[in-house]
């Protein structure tokens, strides 16, 4: 038999008599030639074998083990655009939404309490620069939204309109009643209503057109 030579560190093998790994271990050519098939080399010797490649060849074996993941791929997404009615039903579904507008010439989100109201958003709130916001008749921003993070589909509604304070006793006795805010009964509670002139929304889903690898 050829004297055989490692296809890794490229040292010719004893080719007579039995081989040897590096301790000292007798290794039988077939054994040996096997460990190489194993390791799926032309040839490896003992010594070689289990000890890691050329970093080159590492990087390369680590991008083909991504590749073979058994996970599917995740799927395609894209967004659609809600109808008005669609976006007035999504926001009657939630109980709480964010308020964007401005405090002191910055801009300023808080959540709040709400309710839909005919055209109108009422929303509540304790005696702070939301009510500030209201008494002065600013245009502000509403938003409502849901999301699934393990389909990783969702949904999102904003508004703008115009704000104003609820100041009539009649109108604040029957918003205490619907009870839709933890302020119904503290003496500091108030009520914005917000008359609607822009609604829009849009809906993420999964692409069903979508094929893996296309």
């Amino acid at each position: 038999m050829e004297r055989p030579a490692c296809s890794r560190c490229g040292l010719p093998q004893p080719g007579d008599g039995p081989l040897t790994a590096e301790d000292g271990t007798p290794i039988s050519v077939s054994d040996y030639l096997a460990l190489a098939s194993l390791v799926g080399d032309a040839l490896v010797c003992s010594d070689c074998v289990g000890a890691p490649s050329h970093p080159a060849e590492t990087a390369s074996s680590l991008a083909s083990t991504a590749g073979d993941a058994t996970d599917p791929p995740l799927p395609s997404h894209r967004e659609v655009e809600l109808e008005w009615p669609e976006c007035w039903r999504l926001l009657s579904t939630r109980p709480v939404g964010r308020l964007g507008f401005t405090d002191r010439a910055l801009p300023a989100i808080r959540p709040t309490h709400f309710v839909i109201r005919d055209e109108q958003l009422v929303l509540a709130t304790l005696n702070d620069r939301k009510v500030v916001t209201a008494d002065r008749g600013d245009v502000v921003a509403f938003e409502v939204e849901d999301y699934d993070p393990d389909t990783r589909e969702g949904w999102w509604v904003s508004t703008v309109g115009r704000a104003g304070l609820i100041i009539d006793r009649a109108e604040i006795d029957a918003l205490d009643r619907l009870g839709f805010t933890p302020w119904s009964d503290h003496p500091e509670r108030q009520y914005i209503a917000v008359q609607i002139t822009a609604l829009h929304g849009r809906r993420l889903i999964r692409d069903s057109s979508f094929t893996a690898g296309t």
